[in-house]
């Protein structure tokens, strides 16, 4: 699993190119694991994360906008989902115990 990034925005300065200059705090570690892909354009990087999360929420608020779902069914069928999963992944533990034990 990728480290989690946390983001804490401290500066929003608009620069004359149409674009806006922030600031963004990284940890300690993750900003060496950084350090060690100087040709990586982290800004780049940053920009698209920032456009992919922004296009995910706006998929979410579009759908829920369309969907006739009430949040009492939604929260029934995330539980659904979820217990799914995990006796999913409860099964999946078992099987690989019992293969490790063979």
């Amino acid at each position: 699993m990728p480290p989690a990034i946390y983001i804490n925005i401290v500066l929003i300065e608009f620069i004359g190119d149409g674009m806006a200059n922030v600031c963004v705090s990284v940890p300690d570690d993750l900003k060496k694991q950084m350090e060690a892909f100087p040709e990586i354009n982290w800004s780049e990087v940053a920009r698209h994360a920032f456009s992919d999360k922004i296009a995910d929420f706006q998929f979410l608020l579009e759908f829920r906008s369309k969907s006739t779902l009430s949040e009492k069914d939604a929260a029934r069928l995330g539980k659904g989902v979820n217990d799914a999963v995990a006796a999913r992944l409860h099964s999946a533990e078992r099987a690989a115990k019992r293969k490790g034990a063979a």
